[in-house]
């Protein structure tokens, strides 16, 4: 670039900021995901604070997964409801989709891993997605939507586990609080 302008001076230092920057995005529990968790968690303990270690440590900690691809994730474990959150957006991508599908894996591994227990617990997956009302879905876009809610419905369906399509936290939220310690 030296060659071709007088103007230009090499700034070796800008070089090493952009790379450093990229390592950071790289990280684990700095790089973006799913935070649906992490915001179902904040409301649930803002309106009650003893559900907060029901929540996995991870969540907890606000921090993306990082155990081994191998084990088993679960979002919300109390007495009586074990549940995965996850988000379905707009354009219901393939990988968020495929997400969903390993986060409802998991609670059927856990509920079979359950079955010789005296205490049945309910096992959901609740996925987030944008409503209706929400001004930036197109019609189409609900309609991909409510197609890939059916599919998920009935595979979960076929496995046994409950499968509760949401559009807000607060939804969620509900479903937590409205299913007491002792109470399924």
């Amino acid at each position: 670039m030296s060659a071709m302008s007088s103007l230009y001076e090499l700034q070796p230092d800008i070089e090493l900021k952009v790379a450093a920057i990229s390592d950071v995005a790289e990280e684990p529990s700095i790089r973006g995901g799913d935070r649906l968790p992490i915001m179902v968690l904040e409301d649930v303990v803002s309106r009650n604070p003893a559900y907060s270690h029901f929540f996995s440590e991870e969540i907890r900690l606000k921090r993306q997964r990082r155990s081994k691809v191998a084990d088993i994730g679960i979002d919300y474990s109390s007495p009586n409801l074990v549940a995965n959150f996850a988000t379905l957006g707009p354009s219901a991508q393939a990988k968020s989709v495929d997400r969903i599908k390993r986060k409802l894996f998991d609670l059927i591994v856990q509920r079979d891993a359950e079955q010789s227990t005296f205490l049945p617990r309910a096992h959901e997956m609740i996925v987030y997605s944008p409503g209706i009302s929400d001004p930036l879905i197109t019609e189409k876009q609900r309609e991909m939507l409510d197609e890939v809610h059916d599919e998920l419905g009935e595979q979960s369906k076929r496995e046994e586990i409950g499968f509760l399509p949401v559009t807000g936290i607060g939804e969620i939220t509900q479903r937590i609080l409205e299913t007491p310690f002792g109470h399924a």
